[in-house]
């Protein structure tokens, strides 16, 4: 398997998942369950050594939209940095994301691992509504789209769970 098809199987779980933090353009109950749909592209830097040994690095962006509108998560913005390796055919990633309210004023900092499939939400810490938040994610796959552009990605992933504020 290559790196290029390794990553893109972990990619949609990584969107879906990554936009586990809370951005509000309302106040909140202090808990409840929530339901986003996510989509982003990133910009990737590849070296394909040989089909079993590759690496790659990646930068994403995007935004997160709430069901129902102007719920949990609605109109976040987000970004995340990762690299992805492929080591005598074994895969792996690392990644950290910062997500960002609507209002821009709260943050969520989120550090992730993919490890042959499996995708594990490491550590989070918030600011403003952020701090000390609670939260749990399950997270469905919408798959990558056609690419824009060469060396870039595109896809969307939906997740629920719930969450509880400070």
């Amino acid at each position: 398997m290559s790196l290029k098809s390794a990553f893109a199987g972990a990619l949609p779980t990584l969107i879906a998942l990554v936009f586990a933090g809370v951005a509000l353009s309302q106040t909140p109950p202090k808990e409840g369950k929530y339901e986003v749909t996510s989509c982003s592209s990133a910009v990737l830097t590849s070296i394909a050594f040989s089909p079993t040994h590759s690496a790659s690095n990646w930068e994403l962006m995007g935004m997160n939209v709430s069901n129902p509108p102007g719920g949990l998560l609605d109109k976040a913005t987000f970004r995340c940095v990762g690299l992805s390796s492929m080591l005598d055919g074994k895969n792996s990633a690392r990644w950290v994301c910062e997500l960002v309210d609507a209002e821009g004023g709260s943050k969520l900092l989120s550090y992730w691992t993919n490890e042959d499939g499996k995708t594990t939400r490491t550590h989070y810490v918030g600011t403003g509504k952020f701090e000390g938040i609670e939260l749990t994610t399950t997270a469905e796959s919408l798959g990558l789209s056609s690419k824009i552009k060469p060396g870039t990605f595109q896809t969307c992933g939906r997740n629920t769970g719930t969450y509880k504020l400070k």
